[in-house]
């Protein structure tokens, strides 16, 4: 489903997914219309029928496991990268040096080096390729989102990152300033977030109203 001026774009129904990081579409929008639609969390995953359970942060800092991220240009590994800093894991550097957790971007820092000698760090480009990872048993655990375990499949939760180590995991909507259908874009957003059938299929799907 697509409304023609992209006042929201949602993976589950298979649009092009809106980012985390940079959540609308180009160009303005009306900011009276902007919402906070839906929420992620961060998790831990491993292959399925893998026998671990309970996975903390501090256990990848104690290397226990070896673990797949998200580069710099993938949100999910920021948002990794940001809950790995306040263990340890992954170091800050520039404007971001000296900080850890939700107030720093989670991009141009670098990770532990002996944990990416020894491979127990490995990014890749996507949070799809990330997800393989944990899928094949190439690492024993990938930072996903929680919509991912749903989408991907082949994968189970392990643990969920604590939310206060990371920024919030948002997806806004918004009608765009272009519009050329406004009445009928702010039913679809009305619908989103107000029809029982449209919460259940976002709840199905790993997202929660924000």
């Amino acid at each position: 489903l697509m409304i023609d001026c992209m006042s929201t774009v949602l993976p589950v129904l298979g649009c092009a997914t809106i980012s985390a990081r940079c959540p609308l579409p180009m160009g303005e929008k009306r900011s009276t219309t902007r919402v906070d639609m839906f929420k992620n969390d961060l998790v831990m995953v491993s292959k399925e029928g893998a026998e671990m359970k309970d996975v903390t942060l501090q256990d990848i800092a104690d290397g226990k496991y070896t673990i797949c991220v998200g580069d710099d240009s993938v949100p999910a590994g920021n948002y990794a990268a940001q809950s790995l800093s306040t263990v340890g894991v992954y170091a800050p550097a520039g404007d971001d040096e000296g900080k850890t957790g939700k107030d720093i971007t989670g991009k141009g820092g670098s990770y532990n080096t002996d944990m990416v000698k020894d491979s127990k760090v490995v990014l890749d480009t996507s949070v799809g390729n990330v997800c393989k990872h944990a899928q094949s048993g190439d690492v024993d655990i990938a930072f996903v989102y929680t919509s991912d375990v749903y989408r991907f499949g082949g994968v189970q939760v392990v643990g969920t990152v604590p939310a206060d180590t990371h920024k919030n995991i948002v997806y806004p909507g918004a009608i765009t300033k272009d519009c050329t259908n406004v009445e009928a874009t702010q039913e679809f957003l009305d619908w989103c977030l107000n029809s029982e059938k449209a919460q259940k299929i976002w709840q199905d799907w790993g997202f929660e109203l924000a």
